[in-house]
């Protein structure tokens, strides 16, 4: 009895184990993502000041996520996660090539982490501090970094995954572990950590910033203003409406439902009417669309052809600010970013991804790809735009 009950732990922690390394690799594959968008953005021509340091605080925000998720590998003593964890991270780090020189400091950073060493302590800039408090009370920049960082995870699907496929993951990571063993304590012996400045050379250097501590750190001016879990601050700390839940509830006080003002999918609405100097800025209409529209678009009487997923934001009526919708908030009417920020079409609500975390990262992959720059690159401001405002 005493040995199965042994060998059904045994069987639980080698389980443990294989969904904590699948986690971790799943953060590590998130932010390279986020620094591969960076080194596409750095390759524009004329990459702005102010949206450099935004990404640089994201790559901070990024690395202070993964250092304290390895400080708990490193407390609970899971070293074999960590050397798997870092196995992957070397893989990924070599597929950048030279490109990788040019953050060269943040991965440093992730390195340190992932071998277990003593991290320096990581401040983002108060700019974007400032932001946060700014929007805090609806939801906004606070609820935005926290994803956008990589901390939403879906977190589910790669348990699942773990938990079925335990056995392939464990001949993979023992393979792995028995490789990167002896390069895993060469490199930590000869690493050393990063500083604060050091981590700031992508923004232009960390001379001319002014860094602050976190909203919810002690020291943050903002400390007491914070919202806080007491019932009394409940009401300001709730998630802002989205844009069906507006409409619906318009709908409620009128007794009115939306009808359909589009012929064939495209709405019959003046190209002046797309101005949006006059909308209300609301980064909850940032959205995209995931697929293309059974409906064919045309610009001049001609249909062009659109690569999807494609950034847009919903259509708000410029004299009363009310989201355009139809069917009850089924579907709703779109701006699309340039070139075709003249197109208002109608798009069925299941085909539109709001998910601001997702939208942001669509949105600064299309403009570095589209080398869109300036004031409203997208034809309209993007959600990191509306975040420093």
């Amino acid at each position: 009895m005493f040995g199965k009950k042994k060998a059904q732990r045994q069987q639980q922690i080698d389980q443990q184990m294989e969904v904590k390394t699948q986690l971790i690799r799943s953060q590590i594959d998130s932010m390279f993502e986020q620094f591969e968008n960076v080194i596409l953005y750095l390759k524009t021509d004329k990459p702005s000041p102010q949206f450099l340091l935004t990404l640089n605080d994201s790559a901070v925000s990024i690395l202070k996520l993964l250092g304290a998720t390895c400080k708990d590998h490193v407390d609970s003593k899971e070293k074999n996660v960590l050397i798997a964890a870092y196995a992957h991270f070397d893989t990924r780090k070599q597929e950048m090539g030279t490109d990788g020189r040019v953050i060269k400091h943040w991965l440093n950073y992730a390195e340190c982490a992932l071998l277990g060493k003593k991290l320096n302590k990581l401040k983002i800039s108060q700019i974007t501090i400032d932001a946060a408090h700014r929007n805090m009370q609806q939801g906004g920049m606070t609820n935005f970094l926290d994803n956008y960082v990589g901390a939403n995870h879906d977190t589910q699907d790669i348990v699942s995954d773990a938990q079925r496929n335990r056995e392939q993951y464990k001949s993979k990571n023992r393979e792995v572990i028995a490789d990167k063993k002896q390069s895993y304590e060469e490199r930590k012996a000869m690493i050393q950590c990063p500083g604060q400045n050091k981590m700031y050379d992508v923004a232009g250097g960390a001379q001319n910033i002014q860094f602050g501590s976190s909203l919810y750190h002690p020291s943050s001016k903002y400390y007491h203003q914070r919202p806080r879990d007491d019932q009394d601050d409940h009401k300001d700390n709730r998630q802002p409406k989205t844009a069906m839940e507006e409409d619906d509830n318009e709908n409620d006080k009128t007794g009115k439902k939306d009808q359909p003002t589009a012929n064939s999918g495209l709405m019959n609405v003046d190209e002046s009417a797309s101005n949006k100097n006059n909308q209300k800025k609301n980064p909850w209409l940032n959205s995209y669309v995931k697929k293309a529209p059974p409906q064919t678009i045309m610009v001049a009487n001609k249909p062009v052809q659109i690569n999807y997923p494609y950034p847009c934001k919903i259509a708000t009526d410029d004299q009363t600010g009310k989201i355009i919708s139809f069917h009850n908030g089924t579907a709703f009417g779109v701006v699309y970013a340039k070139p075709y920020e003249n197109l208002r079409v109608k798009i069925e609500a299941a085909n539109l991804e709001r998910d601001t975390v997702k939208v942001s990262k669509l949105e600064t992959r299309y403009m570095t790809e589209c080398n869109l720059t300036g004031d409203n690159p997208l034809g309209y401001e993007s959600i990191v735009d509306q975040q420093f405002q």
